[in-house]
């Protein structure tokens, strides 16, 4: 796909899912500016921009100054809100070697936490929230793609939230132990 434009615009709002900005242009035979404002309208649609330069992200991946997260939510019509973390495992630890495991995971860990503000999640120790993944980093595999990003990677054997089973050899857990984290506002201490 071409950088920029409607070739690299891929709606992932219905009914659009799945279809570049230039593919629906095309097929209701309309410049894609007045899809834009006359069909999609004020309220959009979710999308992937493919934007991104391979050689930059990488790059700026191996920074000690830059952490590894994800953008992606769970009604987002995008692989990252799946695939994010077993990426990085799977590219840039095993395939590319850009990063150790270590560095990996404290860039998905520790690194988040204490940018965020997180005191309790992070690291494992002792007074610290039990947040663990027990895997294999030559087993993980991310299958979240475009046309199929809620695809759940595979290789992650044991998920551990707040000390409790949350999923473990594909199985989730019956009672959920975790809730979503928000940052410390230092504004209202």
């Amino acid at each position: 796909m071409r950088r920029n434009g409607p070739e690299a615009t891929l709606l992932g709002t219905d009914p659009y899912t799945g279809m570049t900005l230039a593919d629906l242009a095309h097929k209701r035979e309309k410049p894609f500016e007045d899809l834009l404002i006359d069909e999609i309208g004020p309220d959009g649609a979710s999308g992937a921009y493919f934007v991104m330069n391979e050689d930059l992200q990488a790059h700026l991946l191996t920074s000690p100054w830059v952490g590894v997260c994800s953008d992606g939510s769970p009604t987002g019509f995008h692989p990252r809100g799946h695939g994010t973390f077993a990426k990085i495992i799977e590219q840039y630890v095993q395939h590319d070697h850009l990063l150790t495991l270590p560095e990996a995971v404290r860039k998905m860990t520790s690194f988040a936490a204490d940018v965020l503000q997180l005191a309790d999640r992070g690291r494992i120790a002792q007074g610290m929230r039990a947040d663990l993944i027990v895997f294999d980093p030559a087993k993980v595999h991310d299958r979240a793609t475009y046309p199929e990003p809620l695809q759940l990677a595979e290789g992650f054997d044991v998920v551990i939230v707040n000390g409790k089973v949350a999923r473990e050899n594909g199985t989730l857990a019956a009672q959920q132990s975790g809730r979503v984290l928000q940052p410390v506002d230092n504004a209202a201490h």
